[in-house]
């Protein structure tokens, strides 16, 4: 994740490169003005749940 957030940045000197975990980084960007701080968080997907049916209502069957 810290290189692709590099390639998208603005030209600039980057430091103070950090990456506490895999979903998670940070540097510094300077474009001349001086440095400021980038930081890029992401999730784990997210895995959907199996349907379920209203509660009363009987199995289905496949085929019927």
């Amino acid at each position: 994740m810290l290189h692709l957030l590099t390639t998208l940045l603005p030209p600039g000197r980057t430091s103070g490169y950090a990456a506490p975990d895999d979903l998670s980084v940070q540097l510094y960007l300077d474009e001349g003005a001086g440095p400021g701080l980038v930081r890029a968080t992401g999730s784990p997907p997210v895995r959907p749940s199996p349907p379920t049916r209203p509660s009363g209502s009987p199995p289905t069957r496949a085929g019927t």
